[in-house]
């Protein structure tokens, strides 16, 4: 069954020999480049207050204690965990500050995670790349864990408000223990809210509520962000979910919310990926209506060069048809051309003929008699004298 994606993809591929034509090869590129990023990763990111069990639930979700979790601040560095056939593991470090660009990547032991992402020998470590074949991971979806915000060290805010533009799906977490603080509901508003992304609520630590304070709890956060916005609000319990992923207990499943929180987030993922498929969508159409119009354009011109060209066409017929139609007259003796041709030549004959005459006469009697009564008329045994008449006969003729 074809998805969006290749739905999409499909399109753009049947238009891109078209576009190309039109100069629009690197417009269609980009648009399939961003098709294959969306569909190779979404990237949902985990953030809060410390102390909040953010690593904990990401753990849950995994499947594998891949983000260290203690009792004081145990993430110090942005974790991104993708979709691997294999296990490995790369830290990114230099200096933050003058060159956020320019990090240099390492590759480092799998055992060694826990003493970079807690700090225990940080040396410079912006951020932790994991690979790791999680199912939840497989279908293009990106964790990102970020430092507790709210703590001692600054540093650990400034990771995490530079991750948050970068994610796509956000998961504030919160404590049941505790009510919603004034530090979070700031941060949703100041932070989260501005980006303009997915995002849910969770509760954390959900099992050390009774369902009714549980409920309460619930409800007094709703109405904390009511003002900031409307996000979903669900409880979970990374503790209870982690012993499930080990037990497989049907009452460990129901109290960990195991399925309602996976559920959400991937919901929030597919709104997310539709909204960008349709923004994809969008920008094709406008290419798509640029090169209608160019189309268009093209075929006006034409219909302007034809009938041009037919009206040279049919002005050349004429003279053709004008043309025979002489050609014909020509042939035929009794035309009116070639009676009107005969008239003429008849006149010339005539004309011709009575000038011969006219002259001749006038030679044979006045310039004959001229000619034989000159005073050399008959000199030179009459030589002179025929050779003027030559002469004359000559002319005339």
């Amino acid at each position: 069954m074809m998805t969006d994606f290749d739905k999409l993809r499909t399109f753009v591929n049947q238009l891109s020999p078209v576009a190309e034509s039109y100069g629009k090869k690197s417009v269609i590129s980009n648009i399939n480049v961003q098709i294959a990023n969306l569909e190779k990763s979404t990237s949902v990111l985990f953030c809060g207050e410390f102390k909040r069990g953010k690593s904990s639930l990401i753990n849950a979700i995994i499947g594998e204690t891949l983000c260290p979790m203690d009792v004081g601040i145990a993430t110090s560095v942005v974790s991104i965990i993708r979709y691997g056939t294999e296990k490995q593991a790369y830290r990114y470090y230099g200096n933050l500050l003058e060159n956020a660009d320019a990090l240099k990547k390492e590759e480092i032991g799998w055992q060694d995670i826990e003493k970079y992402v807690m700090g225990e020998d940080i040396d410079n470590t912006i951020l932790i790349e994991l690979f790791y074949p999680a199912p939840f991971l497989k279908d293009g979806i990106t964790i990102i864990d970020t430092p507790g915000v709210g703590g001692l060290d600054p540093r650990h805010a400034i990771l995490t408000h530079m991750a948050l533009p970068k994610a796509d799906v956000i998961v504030f977490v919160t404590d049941a223990s505790e009510p919603m603080t004034e530090a979070e509901l700031k941060f949703y508003q100041d932070k989260i809210v501005p980006c303009g992304k997915q995002n849910i609520v969770l509760i954390n630590k959900s099992d050390c509520l009774t369902e009714d304070v549980l409920k309460t709890h619930i409800d007094s956060t709703r109405l904390a962000l009511a003002e900031a916005g409307t996000p979903e609000v669900l409880p979970v319990s990374a503790a209870h979910w982690i012993n499930y992923n080990v037990l497989e207990d049907d009452d460990l499943l129901a109290s960990s919310n195991k399925d309602g929180v996976l559920a959400s987030i991937s919901m929030l993922v597919e709104k997310y990926r539709k909204r960008q498929l349709i923004d994809l969508r969008g920008m094709l159409i406008a290419e798509v209506a640029d090169i209608s119009k160019a189309v268009d354009a093209e075929i006006e011109q034409l219909g302007v060069d034809f009938k041009t060209h037919k009206d040279t066409m049919e002005s050349l017929k004429l003279q053709l048809d004008e043309l025979k139609n002489f050609i014909n007259d020509i042939k035929n003796p009794q035309s009116a051309i070639n009676l009107r041709i005969n008239s003429i030549f008849e006149d010339a004959r005539n004309k011709v003929s009575n000038t011969i005459s006219h002259e001749g006469v006038i030679l044979t009697s006045t310039k004959f008699d001229d000619l034989l009564n000159s005073e050399n008329g008959l000199a030179n045994d009459g030589k002179w004298f025929v050779s003027q008449i030559n002469d004359k006969l000559q002319k005339l003729s």
